[in-house]
Parts: structure tokens; C-alpha cells; sequence
């Protein structure tokens, strides 16, 4: 007679009450910070914003992108931004814009914290999720930036490498997927792609062929439609021009100035927190010497591939134009390297005899948590925190917007409430056709005055670009002005063109680096202004001047609000 001896089931244990309230601690401040992060997206565009929504508001109104409009991201930015404002309606609130950021933030942590806990465990996604949240404020900024969006689909591609990896089932159809995720993030911002560059190269090292080519193929899937559709509105050539010409032009630089532009990428850290992710990504190496064969390390294969990737093209425009959304991107690498840190700290012996075995995963990821706030983002952050708080009181203890501007102004806090006050005295002195020119890139005011540029170069930073200008190309910006004669011409004093004035022309010091003079070819404008325009009105010390055009009586009637 054959017994058969069943094996003990492992014990349960409730967790004790100091370990309940570790766990709600650590839940209250994932959720302060979520909560924080999207009252961020809850302010008036700034003016790389404006610029998306500007564009993204003509194509609801039956235009087509880079022809009518000239920007240079992908499409599929515009399409989100358009998304924003059929969410808002007929409100000119930003409520639409706002919720999808929103909804796309809480998506990517959804994504994030079952990446996380599925491979490193629930202490190191405690302290991932709270890294993530800490430094995407940082880096995100106030605007719209196609990196936020990009990040949706990078951890939708981790998810579904990592998943399907780890239970041996990653079909053609998964990789597939990747692919024309890929494709999307592509047609936002081409230097977005380190992670799957990354994944493919993970997948050449380990001869799945078949997968790479089905990568490729969903990615040129996603690609063919959007140029399909270029075609058929006879804007394929436009599109190809202004989302990667223009970014070629713009990104040349030499090899050491993209050596040097790698500092960026340091500089963006504490010094205690750079020699944290050096530690980490030393660690994700040794993990992935120690268990080459084990299919749960290939996250940390393709994790320790990407991170170089995404430096490079994060490095990739040089030295002298580097900003902190470009950050953004490497979000997934970054915390994907601090969960695995923490796990193995969660996993060190002598931790496991220093405390309880149902206490210590709380305790050493409230732990790690202090160490990553201490000596990463905290002081950052913190910063950060006061200065929205006093923008909040700023605007909800003022009576008027003039109000609003005078205070913040006095304050040096930002020239946005400036913009505002400026758009409104436009749209209350001109008619829904009339024409406007801001002189410069502050896109925000066609977008606040609800009122449109007489040329598709509603910005002028495309036109005094090293190796994309061209006379056609000024040339049809003038002709547009000349045609058209907007009814405002507003002068944002931007360094990088000259000054509408004579006077202050003279003084003005050409720009250096990516940008050129063209003060020549701009001529006919600064004669148009001085010969038809009056100065009406000035902002304060900053500079800015706007110009009106000198009407005759009957159009003076008919232009009347």
C-alpha cells in the first residue's frame, strides 16, 4: 500500500499592525505625489504647449500639420493634443488636455508598478513607484512634452517583453506589438526609441530572428499608415521636412560636443544619486553575468543594453541645447535599475537576521525609501513644491487678472500671467479673422488671443536654423506678411531674432551656435512696421512691444470689436 504524503502548505501570516501601517504610509505617499503630479498639469500651456495645441487646433479645423502649421514633432503629439481639446468641449479651459495627461500618468504607473513588483518584488516597487513620481516632476516640467506620452508606450513594450519572456511565450505576435508600439513613440519624437533599439539587439544576442523581423515589421506597419494619410492630403513632403529634416539640422553636432552634452545626464542628479545609478547598473550587470540562462533575467539584459542607448540619444543634439524633459525618457531604465538595487538589499543575508521575515520588506523599502529622497530629488523636489504653492496662493487670492500679473510680476515668478493679459487686449481690440504675428516662438499667444498667424511659420525659429534655412523659405514668410498685414505684431524681444525696433536693431547681438542672422532677408518685415505700424502698447521692463496697423477711418469701423 502506497502512502502518499502530501507537503505542508506554507503558513499564511496576517500582517501585524506596525506593518499595516508601514504599508499605508507607503500608499500615502505614492498617492500625495500622484495627486501632486497632476495638479502640475493643471495650468495654462507654456509656450512649447501652445505650439502642440496651436497646430493640433488647425487640424480641427480641417488643416494639415507642417503644411498649414509648420512644427517639427511627430504627428501623433498633435493627435494627442487634439484629443485634449475634443475632450474640453467648448470650455476654453484646458480640462480636456489636463485629464489625458492624467489618465496617461496614472496608465504608465499602472503599467510601472506591476513591472516592478512581478520582477523585483513589492519593497522595490515601493521605492521605483516613489523615484518615478519624484523625478518625473522634475524632469516633465509645465508642458505637454512628447516625452510624458512616450513613456506610456515604453512601459507598455517592457511590459510585454518582460511578461512574455519570463512564461517562455513571446510570440511573433507579441513582438509584433512591440514593433508598432515602437512605431508610435517614433511618429512623436525619433530619438525616443533607445528602449527598442535595446530590446532588439537584446534579441539578436539570444538568435530570435523571427522576432526582431516582426519588431521591424509593426514598426513599418505604424509608419506606412501615418505616411498614407500624408498622402492623401498632399502633405508627405512637409511632413518628411518638418518632423525629421529639420531634426537632423537641428541635432548636428561633433562627436566630442556629444561627449561633452553626456554631463547633462549627470549634472540632472545629486552627485550621492549619479553614484547610486552607477552602483545599480554595475549590479544589473553582474546579474546578468550570474544567471545567463535564466529567462526572468532578460529584463535586466535589455535593461542594461538600453541604458548607454537612451544617454546617446538623450546627448544626441550636442552640448548647448539640453533640457530637462529630454530626461524623461530614460525614466524606465532609471527605475527598472533602482528596483533591482533594492532587491537585492531586500535579499542581503544579514538584513534578513536583522529583522522579522513578515516585517522586512516594509521596513527595508521605507528604508531605501529615506536614501533615495535624501540623497536624490528631495531637495529638488521640494523646491519645486514651494514654488507651485505660492503660484496657488498668487492666483486664488487676487481679484483680477491684472492683479494676477502685477504680483507675479513683482515677484519674478513667470511671464506666462504676462502673455495672458496681453492676449486678452488683443482679442477684446481685433475680430475673430483678424490676423496676429508674434514676433519670436511664444506660440501661447495666438493660442490665449484665440487668434491666428498669417504665415505657417507662426514661430520663427525654423527660419534662422543653421542647415535647414533657406531663402524660399523666408521669402514665403514675407510674402505671407506682406499679403496678409496682421493687425498686431508683437515683438517677445526673443535674443534669437532681431529686435523689430531700429534702434535696439543696433545694439542687438546676433545669435551663436544653431541659430544665424538673417537680419537682411528680414527686412521687408522691419520696413512694413515702421511704415504702417504704431507702437501701442508695452510690457513693463521686459521689453516686449506691441504694434497695431495704422487703418484708414472706414476700416477702423469696420475693425472695431
Amino acid at each position: 500500500m502506497v502512502r502518499i504524503q502530501h507537503r505542508a502548505q506554507p503558513k499564511t501570516t496576517k500582517p501585524t499592525a506596525i506593518v499595516q501601517v508601514w504599508l499605508a504610509l507607503a500608499w500615502m505617499v505614492i498617492i500625495s505625489l500622484v495627486i501632486f503630479n497632476i495638479y502640475s498639469f493643471a495650468r495654462t500651456p507654456g509656450r512649447d504647449s501652445s505650439a502642440f495645441l496651436y497646430v493640433a487646433k488647425g487640424i480641427l479645423s480641417g488643416e494639415v500639420p507642417y503644411v498649414d502649421r509648420w512644427d517639427h514633432k511627430g504627428p501623433l503629439l498633435y493627435l494627442f493634443n487634439a484629443m485634449g481639446f475634443i475632450l474640453s468641449g467648448s470650455s476654453e479651459i484646458w480640462w480636456g488636455l489636463w485629464g489625458l495627461q492624467a489618465a496617461i500618468l496614472l496608465g504608465t504607473i499602472h503599467l510601472a508598478r506591476k513591472i516592478f513588483e512581478e520582477a523585483f518584488g513589492l519593497a522595490s516597487a515601493i521605492v521605483a513607484i516613489i523615484a518615478y513620481l519624484l523625478y518625473y516632476r522634475i524632469f516633465a516640467g509645465v508642458d505637454n512634452f512628447s516625452e510624458s506620452y512616450g513613456l506610456l508606450f515604453q512601459f507598455a513594450s517592457i511590459y510585454i517583453f518582460y511578461i512574455y519572456t519570463k512564461n517562455g511565450q513571446l510570440s511573433n505576435r507579441n513582438a509584433f506589438a512591440i514593433g508598432c508600439l515602437g512605431g508610435l513613440v517614433f511618429l512623436m519624437r525619433a530619438n525616443l526609441i533607445g528602449l527598442w533599439l535595446a530590446i532588439g539587439l537584446q534579441w539578436l544576442f539570444r538568435k530570435r530572428i523571427k522576432n526582431i523581423g516582426m519588431a521591424i515589421l509593426g514598426g513599418i506597419v505604424t509608419l506606412s499608415a501615418f505616411s498614407l494619410a500624408f498622402i492623401l492630403v498632399d502633405g508627405l513632403p512637409a511632413f518628411w521636412d518638418g518632423a525629421f529634416a529639420y531634426n537632423f539640422a537641428y541635432s548636428q553636432s561633433g562627436f566630442l560636443d556629444k561627449i561633452k552634452a553626456t554631463n547633462f545626464f549627470a549634472s540632472s542628479f545629486s552627485t550621492p544619486m549619479t553614484l547610486l545609478l552607477l552602483l545599480s547598473y554595475c549590479l544589473g550587470l553582474i546579474s546578468c553575468f550570474k544567471s545567463r540562462k535564466r529567462k526572468s533575467d532578460r529584463l535586466m539584459e535589455m535593461i542594461v543594453i538600453a541604458a548607454p542607448f537612451e544617454i546617446l540619444l538623450i546627448s544626441i543634439g550636442g552640448s548647448q541645447y539640453q533640457y530637462e524633459h529630454y530626461m524623461l525618457t530614460s525614466l524606465p531604465v532609471i527605475t527598472i535599475l533602482i528596483a533591482n538595487l533594492m532587491n537585492n538589499i531586500t535579499n542581503y543575508g544579514t538584513i534578513k537576521n536583522l529583522i522579522y521575515q513578515r516585517q522586512k520588506i516594509l521596513f527595508v523599502s521605507f528604508l531605501c525609501l529615506a536614501a533615495v529622497l535624501i540623497l536624490g530629488s528631495f531637495r529638488q523636489f521640494r523646491e519645486d513644491f514651494k514654488g507651485e504653492f505660492q503660484k496657488y496662493i498668487v492666483y486664488h487670492s487676487s481679484s483680477s487678472w491684472s492683479e494676477v500679473c502685477n504680483r507675479l510680476d513683482n515677484e519674478h515668478r513667470t511671464l506666462d500671467i504676462a502673455w495672458i493679459c496681453l492676449s486678452d487686449y488683443i482679442n477684446k481690440n481685433s475680430r475673430d479673422r483678424d490676423k496676429i504675428l508674434a514676433w519670436g516662438a511664444e506660440s501661447q499667444i495666438y493660442l490665449y488671443s484665440d487668434r491666428n498667424s498669417p504665415s505657417r511659420f507662426f514661430y520663427q525659429y525654423p527660419l534662422i536654423t543653421e542647415n535647414y534655412t533657406s531663402k524660399s523659405m523666408i521669402d514665403e514668410f514675407i510674402s505671407d506678411i506682406l499679403a496678409e498685414k496682421p493687425l498686431f505684431i508683437i515683438d517677445t524681444m526673443n535674443g534669437r531674432l532681431p529686435p523689430l525696433d531700429m534702434s535696439r536693431r543696433l545694439s542687438w547681438n546676433p545669435p551663436h551656435g544653431r541659430y544665424i542672422d538673417r537680419s537682411a532677408e528680414f527686412q521687408p518685415l522691419f520696413d512694413l512696421v515702421q511704415e504702417n505700424y504704431s507702437h501701442v502698447l508695452s510690457l513693463g521692463a521686459t521689453g516686449i512691444k506691441v504694434y497695431r496697423r495704422n487703418l484708414s477711418v472706414n476700416e477702423n469701423n469696420l475693425t472695431t470689436p
